[in-house]
C-alpha cells in the first residue's frame, strides 16, 4: 500500500532519480521515510550526508561546494518539497531567525567581541539563516552556486564561470575591501527611496535583514498563489527564476558579509557550525533540521 502524507494525500509512486541535480526536482516529487520528506533514495541520502561530515571531520569546511551544501539542507524535511505547506512553514522561518534572533546575536557579539560564547552564538544564528534561505531556494526550483553566479558576474564580481562556487570562493569575495555588498535594485523597488544605494555597513543588521527576508518570503510563498491555486509548473519555474533567485544570492552574500565584517569570521565557519548543530539534532532524534519538535504524522 502506498503511503500517505500528513495531509491525508497518497504520495507519488516510483523511484526517484539519483543523479538529478540540486533543485530540479517537480512539485510532489518526494518520499517519506516514516520519519521526514526526502527527494532522494536511500543511498544519495547517504552520500549526501557523508559529503558533509567529511569536510567536518576533516576540517575542509571552506572547501565545501555551495551546491553540497543546498543538497543537504533538501534532507530531512516536515513538509513535501515543492509545496506551498513548505514555502510557508520556511518563510515563517526565515522572517523569525533574520528579523529578531540573528540581529540580536549580532549586537551581542559586537558589544563583547572577546566573549567567544557570543560570537559562536551569532555564527550559529547565521547559520539558521542560511539554512532556510537554502530550503526556500530548493523549494522554489533554485540552484544557489547558479543563482549566486549569476549575481556575481552580473554586478561584475567575477571574472569567470566555474562549476561550483566554493565557501571559500565567497569568502575571499567578500574579504576583498573593494566588495561592499548593496541591497539589489530588485528590492529597492519593492523598499523604495533608492535603497540599493545603502551600503550594508551603513545600515543596521535588523533593518537589511528585514527588507531582504521581507520580499523573499513573500516571493516564495507566491510562487505557489499563496496556497488558494493549483501549483503550475511554468508559473513556479519563472518566478523562480526570475524573482526568488536573485533574491536568495542577495541573501547568501549577506550573511558572508555579516560574518566577515561584524563577527570577524566567514561563510565557511557559518555552515560549519550549522551542519554540526543541526546534524547532532536529527542524529539524536529531537528536532528535524527545520526546527520544532519532532511529531509523527
Amino acid at each position: 500500500m502506498r503511503p500517505k502524507d500528513r495531509a491525508g494525500g497518497i504520495l507519488p509512486s516510483g523511484e526517484l532519480v539519483i543523479d538529478r541535480t540540486v533543485a530540479e526536482y517537480e512539485a510532489g516529487d518526494y518520499r517519506f521515510d516514516g520519519q521526514f520528506y526526502q527527494t532522494v533514495d536511500e543511498a544519495e541520502y547517504t552520500r549526501r550526508q557523508a559529503v558533509i561530515s567529511q569536510h567536518l571531520e576533516a576540517n575542509t569546511a571552506p572547501l565545501l561546494e555551495l551546491e553540497a551544501y543546498q543538497q543537504w539542507v533538501e534532507l530531512d524535511w516536515k513538509e513535501p518539497h515543492g509545496t506551498y505547506r513548505a514555502a510557508e512553514r520556511f518563510a515563517n522561518k526565515v522572517k523569525e531567525e533574520a528579523w529578531f534572533e540573528a540581529p540580536e546575536a549580532f549586537y551581542d557579539a559586537a558589544g563583547w567581541p572577546a566573549d567567544s560564547e557570543l560570537q559562536h552564538a551569532a555564527l550559529s544564528e547565521a547559520g539558521d539563516v542560511l539554512w532556510t534561505v537554502s530550503a526556500l531556494a530548493s523549494n522554489g526550483g533554485v540552484n544557489i552556486n547558479q543563482a549566486v553566479q549569476s549575481k556575481l558576474w552580473g554586478d561584475g564580481l567575477l571574472s569567470r564561470r566555474v562549476a561550483n562556487l566554493t565557501l571559500a570562493d565567497i569568502d575571499a569575495l567578500i574579504g576583498d575591501e573593494k566588495v561592499t555588498p548593496y541591497l539589489s535594485a530588485h528590492l529597492a523597488a519593492h523598499a523604495g527611496d533608492d535603497i540599493e544605494l545603502i551600503k550594508l555597513d551603513e545600515m543596521e543588521p535588523r533593518l537589511n535583514l528585514l527588507f531582504r527576508t521581507a520580499s523573499l518570503a513573500v516571493t516564495c510563498v507566491k510562487q505557489f498563489g499563496y496556497g488558494d491555486t493549483p501549483f503550475a509548473a511554468s508559473f513556479y519555474q519563472k518566478i523562480g527564476q526570475e524573482e526568488v533567485a536573485p533574491m536568495v544570492a542577495d541573501q547568501v552574500l549577506l550573511v558572508a558579509w555579516y560574518a566577515k565584517h561584524w563577527l570577524g569570521s566567514s561563510l565557511a565557519e557559518v555552515a560549519r557550525i550549522n551542519a554540526l548543530k543541526l546534524r547532532s539534532r536529527v542524529e539524536a532524534g529531537l528536532v528535524d533540521k527545520s526546527d520544532g519538535p519532532r511529531t509523527e504524522p
